[in-house]
């Protein structure tokens, strides 16, 4: 059954039905109905004072949105983030969150130092709440607007900015920030749907409830009350209190806390699912009721994604119905059934089974096992003819058939071969094949050893090429060795690779660039040369956690346009470590 508040919108009265009698608190309409994931009504009316006289007012569906929880609580714990265009800062501790620390954070970024930077200012007195003005130093309209990521905050909390200037050719954008906890619950804007009560009009939509958010306010020392908000537009429709239970122990958040608020017995229109579950504040005892089969389920366990709703039956547990059915557990009797003595019957029908398993069939099969006999089969002494074929065998396989064939041995001969004395003519082979496989061919080839010349090497004039790359004390390098090649870059990421060793990356973008650098590619003494040829910032970034880069201060951003820096592999592998030093900032 759904939760019903009928509000006057002059008054901000509740009523408990289109009589015009009044509720005496919000408590009370929490208490009146029941239900978990809560389904709300909304109608707005008109009571006119001496008549009593109630008339239904129009409100849209989306305009209306419904929010409970702490208005303006901030957060305790936890950190957040900040961003201005394409930029986003660090982590901000919640505790520690001030004017300043937010400043200094955006005033850090690419995007804000392109914007001429910005001053933050605490909007009002009230240290219990986060409210900031954020204002540009020069006037202009900005075109974008910084933003507040509060995904990382204790309790769950949301980062609102609102537009209080857009900012022009002769004036400052400026905008106020709210770092507020999520409400407990809440219905959004065009998530209602109509609904009537007699000739009334008025809205209906389900309570979204933030699990984490109730059990974070609930586990307080001393949690205050919760604010139930209306709004219709801009303007608040009702606005009441309902209190956060003190007598529930905090420490024992079990689900008990969230069914004092939202009581046990849940009204829908179909069967709950795995996924009704403590993240959506049901409890085990939980009972459910479809009101449109109509059936009724308990639920008994309630791990996230995995609830256990039972369904409760009209049949007595534990009896089987006089029409049949499946039995789920054994029967034991010392008696017989249908004057047959089972336990008799089974054991000839086991003893019988197995004979039967262990019997070839008269019409034949395979055999699984060997046949022994004294006698003969067909008068063929089995035995005798197997030994004789064995030998036969063996013989016909250690024969060289006389159409030829390769021969699996050696051929050892006291003579020769069609005349031919093979051993000695083997000896002259050997010796040839020595000399000819240790000679370079007269048409040139590769030497697979040192050159030494000892009265040096006349190459006619001729220079050496294709050298390979050295790797060790005194072996030759190339001329690729010894030069600085560049690698242009005009993108906006780019991973190093290895082919980047002793060379320059020039990036050109006036965009901001990310280079990260990777793992398990280069080796110890590879040098990169990092040149920023655009206007577009340059963030040098480890790929993960895994890469060390050491750099004064962590600086990690060439400082401007046509800085270089100078990236040293220290240790290459898995974890390589890097040093860092040039024109850098932070």
């Amino acid at each position: 059954m759904a939760r019903r508040l009928i509000i006057d919108d002059r008054t901000g009265v509740l009523y408990e039905d289109f009589t015009g009698r009044r509720i005496s608190s919000l408590n009370e309409f929490f208490s009146a109905q029941a239900g978990a994931t809560e389904t709300v009504e909304v109608f707005s009316v008109a009571v006119n004072p001496q008549t009593r006289a109630v008339t239904g007012n129009t409100i849209l569906t989306a305009n209306v949105s419904l929010d409970l929880g702490v208005p303006r609580a901030k957060p305790t714990g936890g950190k957040i983030t900040l961003t201005y265009g394409s930029d986003t800062s660090g982590e901000l501790p919640v505790e520690t969150l001030t004017a300043d620390t937010i400043g200094s954070a955006l005033n850090r970024l690419d995007a804000m130092e392109t914007a001429g930077g910005c001053d933050v200012w605490r909007a009002g007195d009230d240290d219990s709440e986060l409210s900031f003005y954020i204002r540009l130093h020069d006037n202009g309209a900005p075109g974008t607007n910084p933003s507040f990521d509060c995904d990382g905050s204790t309790p769950p909390a949301i980062g609102e900015v609102t537009v209080v200037k857009t900012g022009s050719s002769s004036e400052r954008a400026l905008w106020l920030v709210n770092i507020a906890e999520k409400p407990v619950a809440s219905i959004a804007e065009s998530a209602w749907s109509t609904v009537t009560s007699g000739s009334f009009g008025g809205l209906t939509a389900s309570l979204a409830l933030n699990g984490a958010g109730l059990l974070a306010h609930l586990s307080k020392e001393n949690p205050g009350e919760l604010t139930l908000t209306v709004k219709n537009s801009t303007s608040v429709l009702y606005r009441g209190t309902v209190e956060a239970l003190p007598s529930v122990d905090p420490n024992d958040l079990n689900g008990s806390s969230i069914h004092a608020i939202f009581p046990q017995i849940v009204t829908s229109g179909s069967d709950p699912t795995v996924n009704e579950d403590t993240d959506d504040g049901y409890g085990v005892g939980t009972l459910w009721i479809n009101s449109s089969t109509p059936s009724a389920f308990l639920l008994m366990a309630n791990g996230a994604g995995a609830a256990n709703w039972d369904e409760l039956t009209e049949t007595a547990t534990g009896q089987l119905l006089l029409t049949g059915g499946a039995m789920t557990g054994a029967i034991t009797t010392n008696s017989t059934f249908d004057g047959v003595d089972v336990a008799t019957r089974d054991a000839i029908l086991t003893s019988t089974t197995t004979t039967a398993n262990a019997a070839l069939p008269k019409a034949g099969g395979a055999m699984t096992g060997a046949i022994t006999t004294n006698s003969t089969f067909d008068g063929v002494d089995v035995a005798t003819r197997d030994g004789v074929l064995s030998s036969t065998v063996t013989t016909a396989n250690a024969a060289l058939p006389k159409a030829g064939g390769a021969m699996t041995g050696a051929i050892t001969t006291n003579s020769t071969f069609d005349g031919v004395d093979i051993a000695t003519r083997d000896a002259i082979l050997t010796s040839t094949t020595t000399t000819a496989g240790a000679a370079l061919p007269k048409a040139g080839g590769t030497m697979t050893g040192g050159l030494t010349c000892e009265a040096g090497a006349d190459m006619d004039g001729q220079k050496i090429t294709s050298v390979d790359d050295g790797t060790a004390l005194r072996d030759a390098v190339a001329f690729q060795q010894i030069r600085t090649a560049k690698n242009d870059n005009t993108t906006t990421a780019y991973t190093l690779v290895l082919a980047d060793a002793r060379k320059e990356i020039r990036i050109n973008n006036a965009s901001t660039h990310t280079l990260t650098v990777p793992k398990s590619v280069f080796i110890a003494g590879d040098v990169v040369t990092l040149f920023r040829k655009g206007s577009g910032g340059v963030t040098i970034a480890p790929v993960d956690g895994d890469v060390t880069i050491n750099s004064v201060g962590t600086r990690r951003k060439l400082a401007n346009q046509y800085s270089a820096a100078t990236l040293i592999c220290v240790t290459g592998g898995a974890t390589p470590e890097f040093d860092l030093i040039g024109d850098l900032k932070s």
